[in-house]
């Protein structure tokens, strides 16, 4: 029994340090980039409609327009700018993905849907 905790606590660690803060993601390079006509404001609310039930979005609003983020205890999981520059809308969609995850295909394809 203490091996199957010692196990769990060890994986559990692994799988939290294996995540990265909001500063830390937005140093890589984006996972979507588009533009798109459509207002900061309409383009947020158009992901925030077609992500509700995959994965509920906290919305920030930043200087430029919005930031949409999922993430647990400081780490970033789901974190998309939404910022209006020159006077068209810019998206900046940080998404971990891997080849088997559903819901970042999701996101990823509402992103694209709502552009």
């Amino acid at each position: 029994m203490k091996k199957i905790i010692f196990w769990g606590l060890v994986s559990s660690f692994t799988f939290i340090s294996g995540c990265q803060s909001i500063e830390q993601q937005t140093e890589n390079k984006p996972d979507v980039v588009l533009t798109t006509q459509k207002s900061t404001a309409e383009y947020k609310n158009c992901v925030l409609e077609k992500t509700s039930v995959l994965l509920p979005l906290t919305t920030t609003e930043t200087k430029n327009g919005f930031r949409l983020a999922k993430g647990e205890m400081g780490y970033a999981g789901v974190t998309i700018y939404i910022s209006n520059e020159n006077g068209a809308t810019k998206v900046k969609g940080h998404i971990p993905s891997s080849s088997w995850a559903v819901i970042p295909k999701k996101i990823i394809q509402a992103l694209n849907d709502c552009a």
